[in-house]
């Protein structure tokens, strides 16, 4: 121990020490601290999807949802999608049990009507995502490895870091969501923020602290789902974070 003492080697050792701290600080950063636990996070990765959304929509494409046959639904692709969890996401006498905790479907009609179909989970996180199919609604749930839970009006799409998730929806007829949603998960709990923003889609983080949407006028609300507007009419705004909350910034 006593060739510590040497100049050289003494410099060597300072080296090596700095540069295997280094990238731990940097891997806390951009992805979580523990990224084997991440990659032993068995299951297929769920990706959000806003093609559908009406700011995507144009004239042909709304003449083709009067005659398109509706597609697989999330629950006929579920086995599949558990399968890939290798027995950590799993249905037991058709309850769905993701991280402890519970889902049960419920086939009578009102507003108690739910089912439940897994989606997977997020990429480079530890949070499962499942769809809830309500009786008017949808809502898609987050559920952290402990079982801690939140509702969101659309599918997530997680912040850099991993720790906030927004969703949009434009039903501005309906039920649903009609804005922008942001969870953020800290100390083993999920807090949750609506944002008021008129037919948003398109959520896009630029960094953990703003995120990025597509809105419409709040002047063409009479004309929003129909086949008068065209996706040159939605324009991009901001969401900002103020204090605990969230702030739009509106297009310019």
């Amino acid at each position: 121990m006593r060739l510590l003492l040497v100049p050289g080697l003494l410099a060597l050792v300072i080296i090596v020490s700095g540069c295997q701290r280094e990238p731990v600080r940097e891997a806390s950063a951009a992805r979580p601290a523990n990224a084997h636990a991440v990659a032993s996070f068995a299951g297929r990765v769920f990706r959000a999807d806003y093609g559908d959304a009406l700011c995507h929509l144009t004239a042909e494409d709304w003449a083709r949802r009067e005659t398109a046959s509706p597609g697989p639904t999330p629950k006929a692709a579920e086995p599949g999608v558990l399968a890939s969890t290798q027995g950590r996401v799993r249905r037991e006498n058709g309850v769905l049990i993701v991280s402890g905790a519970r889902f049960a479907d419920n086939d009578e009609e009102g507003d108690a009507s739910v089912a439940y179909a897994y989606l997977g989970r997020l990429p480079d996180a530890r949070f499962d995502v499942l769809l809830g199919r309500h009786w008017e609604w949808m809502t898609w749930y987050l559920v952290d490895a402990k079982g801690a839970q939140v509702g969101l009006g659309g599918p997530p799409v997680a912040s850099p870091d991993g720790r906030s998730f927004a969703a949009t929806g434009d039903d501005v007829e309906g039920e649903s969501l009609n804005g922008v949603e942001i969870a953020t998960h800290a100390d083993g709990a999920f807090s949750h923020a609506e944002v008021q923003a008129f037919a948003a889609c398109d959520p896009r983080w630029i960094d953990n602290d703003t995120l990025e949407v597509k809105v419409l006028s709040e002047g063409m609300r009479g004309v929003a789902a129909t086949p008068t507007t065209k996706p040159s009419d939605w324009k991009a705004a901001r969401i900002v974070r103020e204090g605990k909350g969230w702030k739009l910034v509106q297009p310019a």
